[in-house]
């Protein structure tokens, strides 16, 4: 399952997002210029394939994903991994 290209660009009122664990990709653009966007989680163990600019121009520095995920690394899409949920 994927998250297709552009599904909340310019979204400037979305605060939080969780991305499901069944979530295998993120197209290009899903979230650029969501600047209110500062909180995500990602509950997928294993990193979904990113597109071009995922996170770009949103308010959030850190993900949060699950312990012992995979593929993810210390940063993803730009963002800080934080390994807590």
């Amino acid at each position: 399952v994927g998250i297709d290209n552009s599904a909340f660009e310019d979204c400037s009122n979305l605060a939080s997002m969780t991305i499901g664990s069944g979530v295998s990709s993120l197209g290009n653009y899903v979230f650029r210029g969501c600047t209110s966007l500062g909180s995500i989680s990602c509950l997928a163990t294993t990193a979904p394939t990113l597109g071009t600019s995922v996170f770009g121009d949103v308010s959030a520095t850190t993900i949060d994903v699950p312990i012992g995920a995979t593929g993810y690394g210390s940063t993803y899409g730009g963002l800080t991994v934080n390994y807590v949920l």
